[in-house]
């Protein structure tokens, strides 16, 4: 059974139930929405922790990325003076070297803005094939194939074990790949405790579980 906990004073409140049919859910339970009105306002607000994204290189279009740099690298007018400088300027051209620096740092993260994803550290399934966007989206598309068919989502037509089968594939590809992935890192450590790499063991780890100490 499904339960909402809510406090007595919301009991006299109208809500609107609602069941969640995503195709992206693996589950063999459904979500459940539940919206109440509620008039009462607090100034109170929890404190939210700091979300640490990161650049996907893996999933990301080099080939814009190079295209997108290039283009915003070309409206920088390069400080000759201060690149060509030995020293005897006594700081007269510091402050133009920052500039120059923050325009080329301007230009990476512009240039990585539309052309890398990013990724929440700490939720991101490293194991993430292409394939499983597929079958993710195959998943999404008969759920949706089922939704729209007529009796109200039919339980034995060809539609639902359409669905079935596709959902039962997607989950056993997302498996397979967890589990190849955790047999491919536990191989990577093994061979550097072998070889005695301790740096690589410890890099290897926390690039694993992203710590940056480990």
């Amino acid at each position: 059974m499904d339960y909402f906990l809510c406090s007595p004073a919301l009991r006299s409140q109208h809500g609107n139930a609602l069941i969640l049919l995503d195709g992206d859910n693996l589950s063999d339970h459904l979500a459940i929405s539940y919206v109440l009105n509620i008039s009462k306002r607090t100034n109170t607000h929890p404190n939210k922790s700091k979300t640490i994204t990161k650049l996907n290189w893996d999933r990301g279009d080099l080939n814009r990325y190079r295209l997108a740099l290039s283009s915003h690298l070309s409206d920088i007018k390069l400080p000759v003076c201060a690149l060509n400088c030995n020293g005897d300027c006594d700081g007269k051209h510091h402050a133009e070297l920052q500039s120059y620096f923050t325009s080329l740092s301007s230009c990476l993260h512009k240039a990585a803005e539309c052309s890398v994803p990013v990724y929440k550290v700490g939720i991101q399934k490293h194991w993430w094939t292409p394939e499983l966007d597929e079958l993710k989206q195959l998943c999404i598309d008969a759920t949706a194939m089922w939704k729209a068919a007529g009796a109200g989502k039919p339980r034995s037509a060809e539609v639902n074990a359409n669905r079935v089968r596709i959902k039962l594939k997607y989950k056993n590809a997302i498996k397979l790949a967890a589990a190849n992935s955790d047999m491919a890192f536990n191989d990577e450590l093994y061979n550097r405790l072998c070889k005695k790499d301790t740096n690589g063991f410890l890099k290897s780890c926390r690039k694993h579980f992203h710590m940056k100490k480990f």
